[in-house]
């Protein structure tokens, strides 16, 4: 008996041992849920598939040559003269390509090569402007539920003090009633709404990192609005560098190039040079031989349509790209402007709303708790409906703050940085 006490004894406390480390473990577990950070989602970018396509490409020209041999075309032929078979003639002809041409080709293939990257950058800089508003309306969208909760909670409270009132009294306000039970069933509406947005963007957000797994989405940093203009203020004419701004400049670079190559082929001279074997009776071996040559005698203007067609087209593309640059630099110093004014209407709101809160607390809170909690109620409502009017503000700054970081170019320059931070 004293054997089995002390068996059971010892199976008690491994039983307990084994609960406490599984409990610790499970409770690790659940505090080191992943968090996918900004700089997580705007670093996977460049694991995106269609991101992956353009270095394929680069890839592949990188392995190749964009050259033509020095050799162009090597041709042999044999002819029987007369039927004879003992006076067949041979000929060896060749064409080669000018070392000029060779540069010129290269040139033109090093500017594909180019236009590639440039593509790729614009392809970049678009899916990280996407990012940047699908984490944004996250945010935001968030603080918006939050107060459709409250308004909900609000809207609650006021239809059971007016049925309270109802039962209570005759003096009971019907038209108070359904206003209120109306203006319920809105945000209902309005809160499923959002929780769909919601659950659309998250969606979003998890696809663009296949490659992580997350369980919530960081909300703890947001740039404060005060902190925008600073940010935009620091912004110079000269780091509006656009990558579509970039992808047209290495378009007119290959047209310029793909001008100097037609140049140089007009204006290539040896043609061919070729070896022949007459292959004659009774003759002696080196008089059997001949050599021969081609040559392109230059005539001008012979491709002059084709080099104008291409020379207008650069002309045609650098003047509308210096226009759009002049026009895109003058947009985003309206935009700054137009968000100073923005900031400071947003600023003059949350005095106003911090004034309301602190004189409704401090003056009239204890007396409308007792003599009406409806319009204590209705007071609250109206505090909520300045916070949505502030959150509107809000967003239409933030929507503009990535318009002009977008149009500046700077969001997929390298290394990213983290402008909602």
């Amino acid at each position: 008996m004293k054997t089995d006490y002390y068996s059971l004894l010892k199976l008690q406390r491994l039983y307990y041992l084994v609960m406490y480390i599984l409990t610790f473990v499970s409770l690790s577990v659940c505090a080191q849920q992943k968090i996918l950070t900004f700089e997580d989602y705007i670093g996977a970018v460049l694991d995106e598939p269609k991101v992956s396509i353009y270095n394929n490409k680069i890839n592949f020209l990188d392995q190749n040559n964009g050259q033509s041999p020095i050799l162009r075309e090597l041709e042999f032929r044999t002819e029987t003269d007369e039927w004879n078979l003992t006076r067949q003639e041979y000929l060896l002809r060749s064409s080669f390509n000018g070392k000029k041409e060779r540069e010129k080709e290269q040139a033109y293939y090093d500017s594909n090569k180019s236009v590639i990257e440039a593509e790729k950058k614009v392809e970049i800089h678009d899916e990280i402007v996407d990012r940047y508003t699908n984490w944004l309306n996250y945010l935001l969208l968030r603080e918006k539920q939050s107060i459709i909760k409250k308004r909900i909670l609000l809207a609650e409270d006021k239809m059971a003090i007016l049925k309270t009132k109802a039962a209570l009294t005759v003096d009971f306000n019907l038209n108070e009633y359904i206003k209120t039970e109306d203006q319920f069933h809105d945000v209902k509406r309005q809160q499923l709404m959002l929780e769909h947005e919601l659950q659309l963007i998250n969606a979003t957000i998890a696809q663009g990192v296949p490659n992580i797994v997350f369980q919530v989405i960081d909300t703890s940093q947001l740039i404060a609005i005060e902190r925008v203009g600073e940010v935009l203020n620091q912004i110079t004419d000269t780091a509006y560098i656009h990558p579509d701004f970039e992808e047209r400049s290495s378009q007119i670079n290959q047209l310029q190039k793909e001008y100097e190559l037609e140049q140089v082929q007009d204006q290539q001279i040896l043609d061919f040079v070729q070896l022949k074997y007459a292959g004659r009776d009774n003759s002696d071996l080196v008089q059997e031989f001949s050599f021969g040559m081609g040559i392109n005698i230059p005539l001008k203007n012979i491709n002059q349509v084709k080099l104008n067609e291409i020379l207008l087209e650069v002309l045609e593309n650098e003047d509308k790209l210096s226009n759009d640059k002049y026009y895109n630099t003058l947009k985003i110093n309206q935009q700054k402007l137009y968000i100073n004014l923005l900031t400071e209407q947003y600023q003059l709101l949350e005095e106003q709303s911090i004034n309301s809160q602190s004189f409704y607390s401090a003056q009239t809170y204890e007396k409308l708790v007792a003599s009406d909690p409806v319009m204590l109620l209705q007071i609250e409502e109206s505090l909520l409906l300045r916070e949505q009017k502030k959150l509107d503000l809000k967003i239409e700054i933030y929507t503009l703050y990535i318009n002009i970081l977008d149009d500046s170019g700077l969001l997929s320059q390298l290394p990213f940085i983290n402008y909602l931070k």
